[in-house]
């Protein structure tokens, strides 16, 4: 067991056992994404937009996408398996999809109004989902918690929310 002075003094990447090796051997396969993140530190914070997306060294630079597979900016290729956290969840440049939206495009896609395309896909969510009677779109899910909780303490009266924060399942204990 080691102990904790040494602990305290080793980097993180020799006790997690990440030899320096894998980590050359990344980076060498990968000289555009690096030099891509290191223009996007000039710009975002730690270079990247979302804080789950990176990773030691350095982040691959994606550059284009097709179904379940991704591209990055040195032809290195991956399988999709987060899906951009479910909202690609038929992949980039679904068929469909794409047919259905690309003659939208020249005709807008965001307002600040109420669109009959709006209106359709609203009514064809009532039509198929029997709970709903309404439906209100959002732009995030941030917008969609905040939504959620107004509307729970219009309909409920009560003003607190009661919130699950950190690591609960460690105080689980099934009786």
């Amino acid at each position: 067991m080691r102990s904790l002075t040494r602990m305290a003094t080793t980097p993180a990447k020799e006790l997690l056992g990440v030899p320096q090796e894998i980590e050359r051997e990344y980076a060498l396969s990968r000289p555009v994404s690096l030099e891509v993140f290191n223009q996007a530190r000039r710009f975002l914070p730690g270079g990247e937009t979302r804080s789950v997306t990176h990773y030691a060294p350095f982040p691959s630079v994606i550059d284009s996408a097709a179904g379940g597979r991704l591209v990055d900016v040195d032809g290195n290729q991956y399988l999709d398996v987060l899906n951009n956290y479910t909202s690609l969840i038929h992949g980039n440049g679904f068929g469909p999809i794409t047919e259905r939206i690309v003659p939208l495009l020249s005709a807008g896609v965001a307002f600040a109004s109420i669109h009959r395309e709006q209106i359709g896909l609203a009514e064809r969510i009532c039509s198929r989902l029997t709970s709903a009677d309404l439906v209100r779109f959002t732009n995030s899910g941030s917008e969609a918690s905040a939504l959620a909780a107004r509307i729970a303490r219009h309909t409920t009266g009560r003003r607190q929310i009661v919130m699950a924060e950190g690591d609960t399942t460690a105080q689980f204990r099934p009786s």
